[in-house]
């Protein structure tokens, strides 16, 4: 009976068998609505079943494993065959759910689904109109019989569009596999209900089903492959955002024309600033290339060749001073001396400015303080200026919360300026 039934169903289950394994193969990937998918294969093997049953009852003679009389006969071939009908729709239906918009559209599709059920059940009751099996069990149709085709082709029909709208980015190719999938759904309906061609319903469903899987496979993988595409792009873009906003035009304008100068007046010192302006742009490079953290000192090395290049021409007076209690820590590259460079700026504009870098070791941190006397009344610069200086330290301050956890705190008064950095012990 099992051979039997394997071999009458042979092509659907080959079919079933191919879409489960899709389906575990895949299962790492996540393809939406894969559940819907699980239901559709037990939903088919249901049909196969009651496919089986209903050819081995349609026989007229007593043929085992159904030897039982005519009239018993009839009965089990009036419930099998309105399981059957009743079924066919919801294949299609739980492709539908797929793609159709929001959970009131999912209730509306459920409608014809459930007309057809109700249709079909009143054969149960004897009532002739679906169809009926006469006492010599030959099968006819009733004129509601046409229920089963009608919902069937608008299910197909209702798939397509909200297919082609939820996939209407997707190129042309893949959609002539979509199409192609409904065209073979509604010929079959068709060549059953004319009766040209019957006994392929089950099987068509199963590879529509499959190949409806595929479908959305291919779709969920370009879309998968999309999504990182434009991931590395917004990389990119903010790390040259964050290139552009560290490396200061005006700055690098002032360190030509000092160089140019020097050229012509000291060319030892215009040789030690073309090194010290190479340093600083080599480290600024770096920073797009390898975001990582480094060691206190090295990026203190990167902070004394900023301000040898900014204190160069002798056009700004400021004193620098150091208290670095610990300098046995990392941090992330270039997040102290963009910081710096806005403490230039802010003393620069006072008459003698001060710029003063401190470290303390705290029990769970350790923390840098850059301050400077200049301060929020700061009317020496632009706004373009100003705004650049927001954008820097927003920068800075997400990079030391991703790389290391860190923290950035402004405090500004009138007359002075002060950022807190903190690295965690952990991270540092």
């Amino acid at each position: 009976m099992i051979l039997e039934y394997i071999g009458y169903n042979f092509m659907t289950l080959l079919i079933l068998i191919l879409l489960i394994v899709f389906i575990i193969s895949n299962r790492g990937e996540r393809i939406p609505a894969t559940r819907f998918f699980q239901l559709a294969v037990i939903l088919i093997l249901m049909l196969t079943v009651t496919d089986y049953v209903d050819e081995k009852l349609s026989n007229t003679t007593r043929v085992e494993p159904f030897m039982m009389e005519m009239e018993k006969r009839v009965s089990l071939h009036t419930l099998f065959s309105t399981i059957n009908y009743i079924l066919r729709p919801l294949v299609i239906l739980l492709q539908l759910l797929i793609v159709a918009p929001g959970k009131k559209v999912r209730l509306l599709c459920l409608l014809p689904a459930a007309v057809n059920a109700v249709v079909y059940l009143s054969a149960l009751r004897g009532d002739h109109n679906v169809f009926y099996y006469d006492t010599a069990n030959h099968f006819h149709r009733g004129e509601l019989n046409l229920t089963i085709f009608l919902v069937q082709i608008i299910y197909v029909a209702i798939l397509a569009v909200f297919s082609v709208y939820y996939f209407q980015k997707d190129d042309i190719k893949r959609s002539l596999m979509l199409m192609l999938i409904l065209f073979i759904t509604i010929a079959v309906v068709w060549l059953e209900f004319s009766d040209l061609i019957t006994g392929f319903a089950t099987p068509v469903a199963a590879l529509c089903t499959l190949s409806y899987y595929v479908y959305l496979s291919l779709i969920y993988q370009q879309e998968i492959r999309e999504s990182i595409a434009e991931k590395e792009l917004t990389i990119v873009k903010k790390q040259m955002v964050i290139l552009r906003d560290q490396i200061q035009p005006h700055f690098v304008y002032n360190c030509l024309n000092i160089i140019r100068t020097l050229s012509r007046t000291d060319s030892e010192a215009a040789v030690r600033t073309i090194d010290d302006f190479t340093e600083y742009l080599q480290a600024h490079f770096r920073v797009v290339k390898e975001d990582k953290l480094i060691s206190f000192e090295q990026e203190m090395e990167n902070v004394r060749v900023f301000l040898a290049l900014a204190t160069t021409d002798h056009s700004k007076t400021l004193e620098i001073e150091y208290d670095l209690n610990e300098t046995e820590f990392e941090l992330p590259l270039l997040c102290l001396e963009p910081i710096v460079e806005n403490a230039v700026k802010h003393g620069a504009a006072k008459e003698h400015g001060l710029i003063r870098i401190s470290t303390f070791e705290e029990a769970d941190c350790y923390r840098i303080v850059v301050y400077d006397n200049g301060g929020s009344g700061n009317a020496g610069m632009t706004q373009q200026e100003t705004s650049r200086i927001s954008v820097g330290i927003s920068n800075v301050r997400e990079r030391l919360a991703t790389l290391c956890g860190g923290s950035l705190e402004m405090q500004q008064t009138e007359n002075s300026t002060s950022v807190h950095i903190t690295i965690p012990k952990e991270a540092g």
